[in-house]
């Protein structure tokens, strides 16, 4: 998730509009998560973890490897339509 940065109101001259430059801001969150319903026990479990940087598809793979491993069923992946995914 990206946290865009805010619109701020500045005080300038007349003429061109200020142009605020962002780079890379420390502020983003990357992140995996799981979550699982147990039917018969009507509980909710989430699985997450909070990686440092970029994940890649080996790292998502290792991710849902080790949520399956004490589910022992088969998995459902839904991802948002985030650019990135693609």
């Amino acid at each position: 998730m990206l946290l865009p940065p805010l619109v701020r109101r500045t005080w300038a001259p007349r003429g061109p509009t200020p142009v605020l430059y962002c780079g890379d801001r420390p502020d983003r969150l990357r992140g995996l998560a799981g979550l699982t319903l147990a039917r018969r026990r009507r509980r909710l479990g989430l699985y997450f973890v909070t990686p440092e940087k970029n994940v890649s598809a080996e790292e998502l793979e290792a991710f849902l490897r080790s949520l399956q491993r004490p589910l022992r069923r088969p998995l459902l992946g839904v991802l948002d339509r985030a650019s990135l995914h693609r």
